[in-house]
């Protein structure tokens, strides 16, 4: 039986991430043992350690600097003689050393290449569209597909969440990166066609410059940035619908973060959402890029509090029946036992 597992994680602060931190801590209450690489001075360090040694240093870089780390990493791996070495993210499976361990891939989006796989036992992916692609770039080893599940409730939280009357039309929340996929850019052009509702947008990257270009005088008053936030359930509660006009979206944590706060959703019809959303059932669907429909599914939601109670719920049970924690962790844990066995037969 699988009982200590070695994590390499180099990213930063996203959705793989939290749901990263969710895993282990869900591990860790299972009683596995864990250490982590990662990279120096994450906001998330203080959360992460009480599950198990954290080793800080950045290894990605080809300079001899890195080269001498990453020696040091192979080494810190060997003494924890980990059951399973689990990279997070397609370039950092380069990192695993090879070793008696069980040596996995966790993907949550779409790899540019597979050039860093051939070493792998297994790769995991949180939903069927990754495996799909992987295989058509060429991957013949095992894949198997395990999803995220939504974090749970904090009982505290140094949240600020902003107090304002009700918007007539509905308080829309949307949240990630502000990169070119995550499509925020076409919500914000929506809410030209949805004149009573108000936006809270949580995030931050690259393009918010050119986001707020798109604010035009006429929508100024009711689209607002929030900022990166750690705990957005608040923020999600504070709303009445979550949106996700992602251009490209393997799953879509928020969705499930918003379902779990049972707040209703409206999505693109991207990867994740196709998956496991049924367009007027569990969520609302509209195709990518067009933000009139964005427009007026939003005003239609706000518009109809019936409505958005019954896609919440069902929402909800959506997400009990096939995201749920004990199930999510159970599966990593069986697929971990079969794999070490695997690997222990001659």
């Amino acid at each position: 039986m699988v009982k200590r597992i070695f994590h390499i994680m180099m990213g930063r602060d996203g959705g793989t991430e939290r749901f990263f931190l969710r895993l282990t801590h869900g591990l860790h209450e299972a009683g596995i043992a864990q250490e982590f690489a990662v990279r120096p001075n994450q906001i998330w360090l203080d959360e992460l350690a009480p599950r198990g040694a954290v080793h800080q240093a950045t290894y990605l870089r080809r300079d001899p600097v890195s080269l001498i780390r990453l020696w040091g990493l192979h080494r810190q791996i060997a003494r924890f003689a980990p059951d399973v070495v689990m990279a997070w993210r397609a370039p950092v499976a380069r990192l695993i050393p090879d070793g008696p361990w069980v040596k996995v891939l966790r993907l949550g989006d779409f790899p540019f290449n597979i050039k860093y796989f051939p070493r792998l036992d297994a790769v995991i992916a949180n939903t069927p569209d990754i495996i799909t692609h992987i295989r058509g770039q060429g991957w013949l080893g095992r894949g198997d597909v395990i999803s995220n599940f939504p974090p749970a409730p904090k009982t505290a939280s140094g949240a600020v969440v902003p107090h304002t009357p009700p918007a007539k039309g509905g308080r829309v929340v949307a949240i990630g990166r502000f990169v070119g996929i995550k499509g925020f850019d076409t919500l914000i052009r929506a809410m030209g066609h949805a004149p009573d509702a108000e936006l809270w947008l949580i995030g931050d990257g690259p393009l918010e410059a050119d986001l707020r270009t798109w604010v035009t005088p006429g929508i100024a008053a009711r689209v607002h940035f929030l900022g990166w936030q750690s705990d957005i359930l608040p923020f999600i509660q504070a709303c009445d619908m979550l949106a996700m006009p992602s251009r490209d979206e393997a799953l879509g944590n928020v969705i499930l973060e918003a379902w779990a706060a049972g707040r209703p959703v409206i999505a693109t019809r991207s990867q994740g959402p196709l998956w496991y959303g049924v367009d007027g059932v569990n969520m609302d669907l509209v195709d990518i890029d067009d933000a009139p429909a964005m427009g007026a599914a939003i005003a239609r939601m706000g518009a109809d509090p019936a409505r958005r109670a019954r896609l919440a719920a069902e929402g909800r049970k959506t997400l009990a029946a096939r995201f749920s924690k004990e199930a999510v962790i159970e599966q990593y844990l069986t697929l971990f036992d079969e794999l070490s066995h695997a690997k222990a037969q001659p």
